[in-house]
């Protein structure tokens, strides 16, 4: 969020541009973290997650369709065609933890991710399969796209991983489906 709309793939070392509230707060949350980091001797490691889905989503975009599939309702969304890169939960949490025990970091700011790129409404359709739900229950165009909504979103994670090595994503067809049965 802190990105913006800017061209993907987003750098660390790109401009931070946020369009919402919600980038602009983590934005000054990692400057406030630096600020404390030079004034106060704090070890600091900021992350930048990408796109997270998985078990104990209730609210993103593949937790509200899974619980929509699941339950057999309609689902409105919007045209869908943004791309996105979608991360599984469990390598976020593996890449949070291995960053939490490796000093190296300490100082940066690095985007945590690296997951498959597909459509948010590729991503919803996979969904309403898993659930062994019609895709025709999706609304597709219902609803309009978010105020200055990035058309491609994600990031070159090439820092974390050379200190941390990639991720290990599961997969998309694997990741919803853990997802869905949640």
């Amino acid at each position: 969020a802190e990105y913006g709309t800017g061209p993907a793939p987003h750098r660390e070392d790109g401009p931070a541009a946020p369009v919402s509230p919600y980038g602009a707060l983590k934005l000054a949350a990692t400057e406030w973290l630096g600020m404390l980091a030079r004034t106060r001797g704090l070890k600091v490691t900021v992350l930048r997650p990408f796109r997270t889905y998985g078990p104990g989503d209730r609210t993103s975009v593949v937790g509200s369709a899974c619980a929509a599939a699941v339950a057999g309702r309609t689902f409105e969304m919007s045209d869908g065609a943004q791309i996105r890169e979608w991360n599984d939960v469990t390598a976020m949490a593996t890449g949070i933890v291995r960053a939490a025990l490796d000093a190296r970091g300490e100082g940066g700011v690095f985007n945590l991710g690296g997951g498959p790129r597909a459509s948010v409404r590729d991503v919803v359709e996979r969904v309403f399969r898993e659930a062994g739900v019609d895709p025709a229950r999706i609304r597709i165009g219902a609803l309009p796209r978010r105020a200055a909504e990035a058309q491609e979103f994600w990031g070159d994670h090439s820092r974390a991983e050379e200190l941390w090595g990639p991720l290990p994503d599961p997969g998309l067809d694997a990741g919803i489906a853990r997802a869905v049965a949640w």
